[in-house]
């Protein structure tokens, strides 16, 4: 910063607010200090700023999965990207943590906040169990779900998709295909998604106004505990004509056990994805999915995190963005 200072005419404390709060700078100061700057290839220190600035510029994302789980799951790829870009164009920092059984993500976070390794966090995937998320809220830690809390009184920021509503339109599709057996391959019984899909689905199996024979099964969200089950189910004797599942990842694995068992998508069994990651471009036939546009839920967490990080006083954050279904040739 000396050496820019020099280079430029001024002193270290007009470099800083160029760096800083470049408004403050007259235009024909703020471009002498950007000058010197491009010439000798300066960088601010980033960890420097937020102490000098008092403000943590870094962002933790939490995927409450095993490193596993969270490799196999496209998800957590494109929404870490997502967000990973956006806060480079505001000069943040974002940090990935997964699950870690030695120790809480609660008591992680709050020591993390504590020797300001971080500003904030985004939190995937949010429980059902809502002890966790009331002692985060009790904690100083500024956090944004990305996901539905499990219930509305605990006040805390949150975007999400209408998960429930990608349900019910997936669940009607089948009906309105005359599926009459249908069964939904779902998240883990924790999420707050999970409860989510079912009831979209149970709701339009209830308005169907004839007998509907729903099944629920729970997978771990990985290729591999996909397979497993789809295995069991369409060897059994009550094998569905309908799949519906959380993810493009588990509508594969309803292929692949269907191709096991020769059976033909859609003409023996069809499958819906209520989610679509990315594995849905690589499944033929073309898979008919819900396109939930989830890139959006990570910019705007990200978006709203920098701004509660740099003290902008944003509005409460409860946002459900809308969701559409795109039909391919799987049901």
């Amino acid at each position: 910063m000396n050496d820019v200072a020099r280079l430029a005419g001024v002193s270290s404390q007009t470099v800083s607010r160029a760096v800083n709060s470049p408004n403050l700078l007259s235009p024909a100061t703020l471009a002498k200090v950007r000058r010197a700057i491009d010439l000798l290839d300066y960088h601010p220190n980033v960890a420097a700023q937020s102490l000098a600035n008092r403000t943590v510029k870094m962002i933790g994302l939490f995927m409450p999965f095993t490193q596993e789980q969270v490799k196999s799951n496209m998800f957590f790829h494109s929404l870490s990207a997502t967000v990973c870009q956006r806060c480079a164009q505001h000069d943040f920092v974002l940090q990935l943590f997964t699950a870690n059984p030695d120790e809480s993500y609660v008591r992680l976070f709050k020591r993390l906040y504590r020797e300001k390794r971080v500003g904030g966090l985004l939190l995937t995937c949010p429980s059902m169990n809502t002890k966790e998320i009331g002692e985060l809220r009790s904690s100083a830690v500024p956090f944004v779900l990305i996901g539905r809390p499990a219930a509305p009184d605990l006040d805390v920021d949150y975007v999400d998709v209408d998960n429930a509503a990608g349900a019910h339109m997936a669940a009607q599709h089948l009906l309105n295909k005359g599926h009459r057996d249908i069964a939904l391959l779902n998240a883990p019984k924790f999420m707050t998604l999970s409860e989510d899909l079912r009831s979209g689905v149970q709701r339009a199996c209830q308005e169907q106004g004839e007998p509907v024979r729903f099944t629920e099964i729970h997978s771990e969200l990985t290729y591999k505990s996909g397979l497993e089950i789809m295995r069991r189910l369409i060897a059994s004797d009550n094998r569905p004509t309908g799949i519906i599942t959380a993810d493009d990842l588990l509508a594969l694995t309803v292929k692949r056990a269907a191709d096991e068992a020769r059976l033909r998508i859609p003409e023996d069994i069809a499958v819906i994805s209520t989610f679509a990651s990315g594995w849905y471009d690589v499944m033929e036939p073309e898979l008919t999915h819900v396109d939930t546009g989830f890139e959006r839920i990570g910019i705007v967490a990200a978006e709203h995190m920098m701004k509660v990080i740099l003290k902008k006083n944003p509005p409460p954050l409860r946002t459900v963005l809308d969701v559409k279904l795109t039909e391919g040739k799987s049901t």
